[in-house]
């Protein structure tokens, strides 16, 4: 007897596209925060701190001398608290945790619990600790001290100027004008259509050293983060923040056109016949001549070429003459370039 049995398929893990105004306003704060700007290009600064109460300008620019450009590390909070679309839940989930949770997730999540303990019980042990990327240069130590010295006015700060920031004309005007934009992100994003782990690897454009059985997916777009990306993950939940200012493309699509004159350019001969034409303008009868092949074959690899837009053709009396077409081979020549210059 044979037996043939169809299961249904079932998807374990969970997918979420939106936008959230939780992760925008973190980002924004995060960036008002640093001194050094340069990877938030699109950020109106003066407009969004113009916009805020006084209090929440001298907090600013209070730890704006302390701060360091490791502070988006605290997105970790998001892990804690997962409220993404209701700032107010999210800061009345900031405000319950524990001071050794918070400041565990503010500075990245991997500091272990017994160094954080003991960081919180004597800030100044620091100096002394085995070295960590946490606070690996002086600044980062001087800013690590001066946040827990300085812990319960710190979190309060943070989170009124959180808030100030999301319930700001600026920060309201400023999604209105960019819904558009977002809503096509998202729509663009669903389109790529793969798994969730393929999908956080493409936007993120890195294949992860670590990884999990992650149940939960996030994909958020945020104008402020652009054009950076950033993942924020442990053992169940992968969140993948990623500039949409920015389109994405598919780049299996540009990997299909690619592969495509890249085959042309494979064959020895073919390659002996572009560079010839790359030096002079000839004729297929030289060309065959040239490489050691029948006119026959020359003719097979120029229609090739011609069809790879490497090469023109032009009749001169009775004769056709190919080139090399410069432009097309630049375009070519760029667009392999884009495609394999490594992203760091």
């Amino acid at each position: 007897m044979t037996i043939e049995i169809n299961y249904e398929e079932t998807a374990d893990e969970q997918v979420h596209m939106f936008f959230s105004p939780v992760v925008e306003g973190m980002i924004l704060l995060c960036a008002m925060l640093l001194k050094n700007k340069k990877d938030f290009h699109y950020i109106d600064y003066q407009s969004v701190e113009k916009a805020l109460p006084e209090p929440s300008r001298v907090f600013i620019e209070k730890w704006r001398r302390y701060s360091t450009n490791d502070l988006l590390g605290c997105l970790e909070l998001l892990l804690k608290v997962p409220q993404f679309q209701n700032e107010k839940d999210f800061c009345t989930g900031i405000s319950a945790l524990s001071d050794i949770d918070f400041v565990q997730s503010f500075l990245g999540g991997e500091i272990p619990s017994d160094l954080t303990e003991r960081l919180l019980a004597s800030p100044d042990d620091i100096e002394s600790m085995e070295e960590r990327y946490e606070w690996s240069t002086p600044e980062k130590r001087q800013f690590i001290k001066k946040f827990l010295l300085e812990l319960q006015s710190f979190r309060l700060g943070f989170l009124e100027t959180f808030l100030h920031i999301v319930h700001g004309d600026f920060f309201q005007k400023l999604i209105r004008a960019k819904q558009e934009a977002i809503d096509h992100s998202l729509i663009e994003l669903k389109k790529l259509n793969m798994k969730p782990l393929a999908l956080s690897q493409y936007v993120m454009g890195k294949t992860f050293r670590r990884t999990s059985d992650y149940k939960l997916y996030y994909f958020f777009p945020s104008y402020s983060f652009s054009p950076s990306k950033m993942r924020v993950f442990n053992h169940a939940v992968c969140i993948v923040i990623f500039g949409y200012a920015q389109p994405l493309n598919d780049d299996r699509e540009k990997s299909k056109e690619l592969s495509k004159t890249l085959k042309v350019l494979s064959d020895p001969n073919r390659l002996l016949i572009l560079r010839m034409l790359c030096v002079k303008k000839e004729y297929g009868a030289r060309l065959a001549e040239y490489v050691g092949v029948t006119t026959a074959t020359v003719s097979h690899h120029l229609d090739l070429l011609k069809k790879a837009n490497l090469i023109k053709e032009e009749k001169i009396g009775a004769i056709k003459y190919f080139s090399a077409d410069p432009i097309q081979l630049e375009k070519f020549k760029s667009v392999l370039q884009e495609f394999t210059t490594i992203k760091t």
